[in-house]
């Protein structure tokens, strides 16, 4: 289950929720540890990050966006099929939204993805591609892009592709991340924040 959008020439379109936030808790590439050589564990390697705001009223009403997007999936699958959400959380006494992508798609959940060579960057030392053996595979859809924000002196804004590890904690970003719900132990249903791309704004705090 996806959450999408028709628009009015009839293009059906990933529904994007845009944020911005400090980050407060990341885990992003490259892949530094090896990884069991657990099939399970393989399907549960994630990347991704954690953003609050410290109380900023926007953000609550963002936190409500994502209520309001786990009410339009629970419509449709049933409250009583639903299992908590879990990508709205707290830091620090104030609330913050995660969003994760895995890093590996099962082979035989991919037919309809395009499959790509894992980026030497995000995986130095091969961990990733020992994980992945012959079950699983690195796709479009588990990539995350993470660009930076430049003002240039003319006062034009030009977005450069930077490396995950650029991005640390306390960091002001953009981020964007869809919505779908997937299935989870009990025959029920668990809304997740998908990540898809990560601005770094500021990195000055």
């Amino acid at each position: 289950w996806r959450l999408v959008f028709k628009s009015s020439n009839e293009m059906v379109s990933e529904m994007v929720l845009i944020l911005h936030g400090a980050v407060c808790h990341l885990d992003l590439p490259p892949v530094k540890a090896k990884v069991s050589h657990s099939l399970k564990r393989a399907m549960y390697l994630r990347q991704g990050i954690c953003i609050t705001r410290y109380g900023s009223l926007t953000f609550g009403h963002a936190i409500e966006a994502v209520s309001s997007i786990y009410a339009l999936f629970s419509h449709d699958i049933g409250e009583r099929n639903m299992a908590n959400i879990e990508c709205v959380g707290m830091h620090q006494g104030f609330q913050s939204l995660s969003s994760l992508n895995r890093y590996l798609t099962r082979q035989d959940q991919a037919d309809n993805l395009a499959e790509v060579l894992i980026p030497p960057a995000m995986d130095p030392h091969r961990h990733l591609e020992e994980a992945a053996g012959e079950k699983y595979v690195y796709t479009d859809d588990n990539k995350i892009f993470c660009y930076e924000r430049k003002i240039m002196d003319s006062g034009e804004r030009e977005f450069v592709d930077i490396s995950p590890s650029k991005i640390q904690i306390g960091d002001i970003v953009e981020v964007h991340m869809m919505f779908m719900a997937v299935p989870v132990k009990d025959g029920k249903k668990k809304v997740v924040s998908t990540l898809r791309s990560i601005t770094l704004l500021d990195s000055n705090l």
